[in-house]
């Protein structure tokens, strides 16, 4: 009974951690979305897209459930980007663009080292690398590019689509 009674506890406090740490990416994602004019719409999108995306893969439904909460925290690192470069309503400058290419470095660099965000700041590092290694900021090139990363740029890139966006 007394192993019983341990096991429990165990489970309830592994679910207050796990409750805790969705409340941080959930904290951390208004705080990036602050400065956008979606008001937090488009990291729900993507952890709706990236979730959905990663199932119909096969992928079984922890991971993709992971990976679509982790997904909410892929532009964290536009937290130190000015907002007159992400609101701008035209295409950005060679210099903006330096500035708007190190989100991700950004990004990676706030993510706790836990392992709990360990999906999270390699998405938030490599979500705007390409298959043909054109992407930035390491210029990865196919399966060299992590797996929750290539669905996050899908779902991102379908989003930006789809919706409305300034410099649109």
């Amino acid at each position: 009974r007394y192993a019983h009674g341990l096991e429990q506890r165990v489970h309830e406090r592994t679910l207050e951690l796990h409750k805790a740490n969705m409340e941080a990416i959930y904290m951390l994602a208004v705080a990036s979305e602050a400065k956008d004019l979606d008001t937090g719409a488009h990291v729900r999108r993507i952890e709706r897209y990236t979730q959905l995306l990663a199932g119909e893969m096969g992928l079984p439904a922890k991971e993709a459930e992971r990976m679509g909460y982790s997904a909410i925290l892929h532009d964290v690192g536009k937290i130190q980007v000015a907002d007159d470069i992400l609101r701008k309503p035209a295409a950005l400058s060679e210099d903006e663009w330096t500035i708007m290419r190190q989100h991700p470095i950004i990004g990676e660099r706030i993510l706790s080292r836990e392992p709990f965000f360990e999906v999270a700041r390699s998405i938030a590092r490599n979500h705007h690398e390409n298959w043909d290694g054109s992407g930035y900021p390491d210029g990865l090139r196919a399966k060299d590019i992590p797996l929750a990363a290539r669905i996050v740029r899908v779902a991102d890139v379908y989003d930006a689509l789809t919706t409305l966006r300034p410099y649109k």
